[in-house]
């Protein structure tokens, strides 16, 4: 399956050039100097928050669909999330709003296509998101998790919901459709319906146009992908004030001083040297889409999502309450159009309160 080309590229990734590309991938920090890094955080022999973040239900407006995706959650956080959730400001709710805005969604894909929705999450450690969607689901939701850490297949495999919960060991560029079946992960022949790329092309370099090329193979042609990306600004300074925001007013309610120092010298200090600004991922994303919202900002992360078929990341969008995140934190009106009409954008639905216990 090759991923469909809304126009020709400039420079189309040749199999010399994808080659070359994930040749330099494999000795990527991610795969070298930051594997037993990331292995240290799975296990919560690092990383781990002094304080463990708490659910704000009011900045989902206390949402019944978020709020019950909230608590199937909390059964499959681990280590590796409750680091993750207590980094980067408010992605706890957007877990939680984003969960329940997919569940939605796949029930439309169930009541008019009569299937069950493919959801592959790229990156996402030990499957947090994949785990609760295969479980709140009852199974109705067929995913998939990739990660080349052995510690994250582990946390797994222990909190497996189902067999529709599917575990790839290794990096996304080695998952297609062929080594799929040559390792028996059957049921997403036909291609996903959502591609998740969280926080992950930015630990293999800068290039964005060949990784989301080759994560788009395993994208429907009518699919939707979304990405968590970090993003450089053209104005450093921005950036600076942005991060000085995330450590000084989110991070160190949960970690020390010098925890937040030690990830500083080593994860984020690579990753921040692999950023790309978002004007030139919209470059990148105009070669694959006709279509691309962002419908989350946090400081210096986004999250973008794209598709070919209006009608269905419109229908999407609409799944999603409002962003759950304090204005403060917020640098951008959501949702915004950053490719195509932006007249018939969407809005996200009105919360449905949780009635009380």
């Amino acid at each position: 399956m090759l991923p469909v080309l809304k126009k020709p590229l400039s420079k189309i990734p040749n199999q010399s050039d994808i080659s070359a590309w994930i040749s330099n991938a494999r000795n990527a920090p991610r795969l070298s100097a930051l594997l037993s890094e990331f292995s240290a955080l799975a296990t919560g022999q690092k990383g781990s928050p002094d304080f463990p973040v708490q659910l704000d239900n009011s900045l989902l407006l206390h949402d019944k669909y978020a709020i019950e995706f909230s608590k199937i959650r909390d059964k499959h956080a681990g280590a590796f999330n409750q680091h993750f959730v207590a980094s980067l400001p408010y992605v706890l709710e957007e877990q939680c709003r984003f969960g329940a805005a997919i569940v939605k969604y796949s029930k439309y894909l169930n009541s008019t296509e009569s299937r069950p929705a493919c959801i592959y999450t790229l990156g996402d450690g030990p499957g947090v998101m994949a785990r609760t969607l295969s479980d709140i689901s009852d199974g109705q939701i067929h995913t998939l998790a990739c990660s080349p850490n052995i510690e994250n297949k582990v946390i797994f495999e222990k909190s497996k919901p189902n067999s529709s919960a599917n575990f790839f060991l290794g990096p996304f560029f080695d998952v297609t459709p062929n080594e799929l079946s040559m390792r028996n992960i059957r049921g997403f022949e036909g291609g996903f319906d959502v591609i998740i790329e969280d926080t992950t092309f930015q630990m293999y370099g800068k290039d964005r146009l060949i990784p989301t090329y080759i994560a788009l193979k395993n994208l429907k042609e009518d699919g939707i992908f979304v990405m968590l990306e970090k993003f450089s600004t053209p104005e450093p300074d921005e950036f600076i004030r942005r991060e000085n925001q995330k450590d000084m007013l989110f991070k160190s309610r949960f970690f020390s001083k010098d925890k937040i120092q030690q990830k500083q010298e080593t994860i984020v200090h690579h990753m921040n040297q692999q950023l790309v600004s978002l004007d030139e991922m919209k470059l990148t994303l105009e070669n694959f889409f006709s279509f691309s919202v962002i419908i989350w900002n946090s400081g210096n992360f986004y999250t973008i999502a794209s598709s070919n078929d209006k009608n269905k990341l419109s229908r999407f969008i609409e799944c999603l309450t409002q962003s759950a995140i304090p204005n403060d934190f917020c640098y951008a009106a959501l949702p915004k159009t950053l490719i195509g009409d932006s007249e018939i954008l969407p809005n996200f639905r009105l919360p449905v309160p949780a009635l009380p216990q």
